[in-house]
């Protein structure tokens, strides 16, 4: 292994704003469209669950209709979420940086499933790492940080994309997780902010934190692309 470097933090953050800034209000309304449609499914669903709950002490079979109503609100919350968060990563990849809200999402629906697999499939492996005294985890986390950037990037699926990313990340897991755990600390910092910072983080941190691991991400392409 050579000594090829990732980015210092610094150019990181300055490369990361040169891509974020063209591209800030389009990420923004994807970012209001996951928050209030968020909201208006939860208060749709979660009015109607209370309506069948209610009624549930005059009719059990009410019960029944408040855990499904409740499945049915959350489960359209989480493909709600899901989908403006690949639309957030191919609006990175888009070179068009003005694309309309409405073509952007409407051409990424197509590639949902294989989105939705690979964070499924990245969501268990790291769940059953942290179940595992917690530090596999956290290195499960690190090794997959980059699946879902080499499905829109590289066009690679399934567990394909996890392996890809764990091989992007093989000698530099402890310079990925610094970079990683300053950008976790400047959002907990933000969540700290009364009110006001898990608005801040879910609309503007996150679509940034999206375009800092995509700079990382290409980093360590660069990097392995250098070696062959």
């Amino acid at each position: 292994m050579d000594n090829q470097k990732l980015l210092p933090v610094p150019e990181l953050f300055k490369k990361s704003f040169e891509l974020y800034k063209p591209r800030i209000w389009t990420m923004l309304l994807l970012g209001l469209i996951g928050s209030l449609g968020t909201m208006i499914i939860g208060g749709i669903f979660g009015i109607a669950s209370f309506a069948t709950f209610i009624g549930g002490r005059v009719l059990p079979t009410f019960n029944l209709l408040t855990a499904l109503l409740f499945l049915i609100g959350i489960l359209l919350i989480i493909i709600l979420n899901l989908w403006v968060q690949i639309a957030l990563f191919y609006m990175v990849k888009e070179e068009n940086v003005k694309v309309s809200i409405k073509n952007l999402l409407l051409s990424v629906k197509e590639k949902m499933i294989s989105y939705y697999w690979i964070a499924f499939l990245k969501g268990i492996v790291i769940l059953v790492g942290l179940i595992l005294f917690i530090i596999p985890g956290i290195i499960f986390s690190i090794w997959f940080s980059f699946s879902q950037y080499v499905f829109v990037f590289e066009g690679i699926k399934g567990e394909k994309a996890l392996s890809r990313s764990k091989e992007l990340v093989k000698g530099y897991f402890w310079p990925v997780l610094g970079r990683l755990v300053v950008l976790l600390v400047i959002m907990m910092l933000i969540s700290s902010i009364s009110k006001l910072g898990f608005l801040i983080n879910s609309l503007i941190t996150m679509p940034f934190g999206i375009i800092y691991i995509y700079v990382i991400y290409e980093d360590l392409k660069r990097i392995r692309s250098s070696k062959i």
